[in-house]
């Protein structure tokens, strides 16, 4: 199988002898001056390549040599000289050694029945320090690819025309159009006759909408939520290769965050999904964490919006698709905004026009720009305009880090609406304080000449800098954070999670502490009748309720008196959350402290252990469990402290 992979793609990717007529690039115009092309071919600096390398995604996968992103931005300071005279040599034209240049090809299905290599995509896992160089070149093409693309570039241009160059480009290039795959689409009110003249010329069939273009619906009437079924199928099919595996609450977490969650974003980036669809996957992700079954009904402990919330808010640390999708839509207002590019200009051509972008409402249209201004509406007084060439609106954009002036300034307060650009408060020494104490607030001035450096006018762009995050570069955490659904933060909830606590003993506990547990009396409270005894004391008809059996009860009673016992802890009895908050904050020493907060964890664990365990027929001590407890205490202590024998 392996030999035939290699000939199947050996052959795709061979060069055969092109015979054709040249004179076709003859008609490609010259875009690019000299100039311009001397910049493109230049040996680059440390700095570019420097930039280049922390562009990149320290994430992604390595490549044949091993070596990820994260190993050459962390040793930069190291290994900085070596890299950059790499990519050098790349611009001298030396040849690269296969070291360097080998890559590794990853196929990956394109349909569901693999009957042949033409239904697999081969993906190239190249290595880093290659991303470093094309990034070079990919850095500097961004600065000229305006130049090289138009909006109109075909407009006016006969379809038969455009037929026949394809037909040179393919006689010159060996590079052919599949007929078979491609295919035109027009809108349901074009007439039939003009169709059929399309199909004639081209040789392409006509499809109909919706269609799907990079794993994306495309559309032009209603959204729909069968346009989305694909995505939820994806996760689905997902969730089959992890079906009849015994999976912890823990190993589920992981598995949600890592791989469920991540699913969705590429499409959540792109395009707005119905509120059916993040529902839908909302449910498969609950379903999937609480239960061990797929169909049918099953006990969600806890409401998935309200587990995903950060822990010290009393969430699991999930996130939810809704806060997701407005952080990416944030992303997309922050390159609109801030970008120089085909994207940004056709969208401020087609929404903006002669509006500003901060006033521009929704009345119809893309759903996409309707959740852009969405997220502008929350977002935008967080981009930071520092003032440069003082083009930036004086009332509408935020470049003091007030925020916009119209919200600032008390609504009594004249507005001189003749003034329009910053550059109105600028001379060339700076600020010009006169004409700031004039026309705006004594508060809002003093504040601009005390708190924003002496700025001189110059000709380079007004800079953009996002205020949520400390670097000022955007990032969708950072949006995440301040959109997201919040709650109120307790110090208690943080300490339900400790470092070195595997993760099923702090899931426990957080159970225990919003009283989600199985536990009879929890049981009767949701209505399922049950015959309630405590199993951890077999000669008493007390009903099983959460403080008996963690707390009063004969047997917990014990244990919690032989470790209260220890630390010269004296108290009456109180409610569990009391005795557990009793030991978080109790005085210790610093080095003891996080074993101390630790441990009403495990002896609450190995009580939960000891009623499971008589419940189905087992039988365990105090002995055992004080065993138990010392056991997870120990393996803590060398978690925390693993210098210590």
């Amino acid at each position: 199988m392996a030999d035939e992979a290699v000939h199947f793609y050996s052959q795709q990717f061979a060069q055969e002898e092109l015979i054709g007529d040249e004179n076709l690039l003859s008609l490609l115009p010259v875009l690019i001056d000299q100039d311009r092309n001397d910049l493109l071919c230049q040996m680059p600096s440390v700095d570019e390549v420097k930039k280049a390398v922390f562009n990149l995604s320290g994430a992604s996968a390595s490549g044949p040599d091993g070596f990820p992103g994260v190993f050459y931005q962390t040793c930069w300071y190291i290994i900085s000289l070596d890299v950059y005279k790499m990519v050098v040599a790349f611009f001298q034209g030396h040849t690269l050694p296969k070291s360097v240049t080998h890559t590794n090809l990853v196929l990956l299905p394109k349909k569901e029945l693999i009957q042949s290599y033409s239904d697999l995509r081969p993906i190239s896992l190249s290595n880093f320090i290659n991303k470093v160089m094309s990034r070079v070149v990919h850095d500097r093409l961004e600065i000229v690819l305006p130049q090289l693309i138009y909006i109109n570039q075909a407009e006016g241009e006969s379809l038969k025309r455009i037929m026949k160059i394809l037909q040179e480009y393919e006689a010159i290039s060996g590079q052919l159009i599949n007929k078979g795959k491609s295919a035109f689409y027009m809108h349901d009110k074009i007439s039939g006759a003009l169709s059929q003249q399309v199909e004639q010329i081209t040789g392409f069939k006509r499809d109909q909408f919706p269609l799907t273009y990079l794993g994306c619906p495309i559309f032009h009437l209603r959204r729909k939520k069968g346009y989305y079924n694909d995505l939820i199928k994806k996760v689905k099919n997902k969730l089959q290769n992890w079906k009849g595996k015994l999976l912890s609450f823990g190993g589920k977490a992981v598995l949600i965050n890592s791989v469920l969650q991540s699913i969705p974003i590429y499409m959540l980036s792109t395009v707005v999904p119905t509120k059916y669809t993040i529902n839908e996957l909302h449910k498969i992700f609950a379903r999937f964490y609480w239960s061990t079954k797929e169909e049918g009904k099953s006990r969600h402990w806890s409401f998935w919006d309200k587990i995903c919330l950060p822990k010290e808010e009393g969430g699991l640390g999930f996130r939810s698709l809704n806060d997701v999708s407005m952080a990416l839509f944030a992303k997309l207002w922050w390159k609109f905004r801030t970008s120089n590019t085909l994207w940004s200009a056709f969208m401020w051509n087609k929404y903006c026009k002669k509006k500003k972008p901060t006033e521009v409402q929704w009345k119809s249209g893309s759903q996409v720009w309707k959740r852009m201004l969405e997220a502008r509406d929350q977002v935008d007084h967080q981009i930071w305009w520092e003032p440069k060439n003082g083009l930036c609106d004086v009332w509408e954009d935020n470049w003091t880090k007030l925020g916009p002036l119209k919200q600032v300034i008390p609504p009594d307060f004249q507005i001189d609406t003749s003034i329009e650009e910053v550059s109105h408060f600028m001379n060339a020494n700076g600020w010009d304080a006169q004409k700031l104490h004039t026309k705006l607030p004594s508060n809002v001035s003093d504040h601009i000449l005390q708190q924003l450096s002496i700025v001189e006018h110059s000709e380079e762009k007004d800079k953009s800098w996002w205020m949520a995050s400390t670097t000022g570069d955007f990032t969708v955490g950072s949006a995440w954070n301040m959109l997201r659904r919040k709650a109120q933060t307790a110090d208690n909830f943080s300490k339900l999670w400790h470092k070195g606590v595997p993760f099923k003993i702090s899931f426990f506990l957080w159970r225990l502490w919003k009283f989600k547990l199985p536990v009879d009396d929890v049981l009767k409270r949701i209505n399922i009748s049950i015959v309630s005894r405590c199993r951890c004391c077999l000669n008493s008809q007390q009903e099983e309720i959460i403080q008996y059996l963690f707390l009063i009860g004969e047997f917990a009673a014990e244990i919690w008196q032989h470790y209260n016992a220890a630390v010269g802890i004296v108290v009456p009895r109180i409610q569990i959350h009391q005795k557990i908050v009793q030991w978080w904050y109790m005085q210790a020493p610093t080095k003891l402290k996080a074993v101390m907060q630790a441990a009403p964890a495990f002896v609450c664990w190995q009580l939960w252990k000891k009623r499971n365990t008589i419940m189905h027929g087992g039988k365990m001590n105090k002995l055992k469990i004080i065993h138990g407890i010392n056991y997870n205490l120990q393996q803590l202590v060398k978690t925390l402290y693993p210098w210590l024998r």
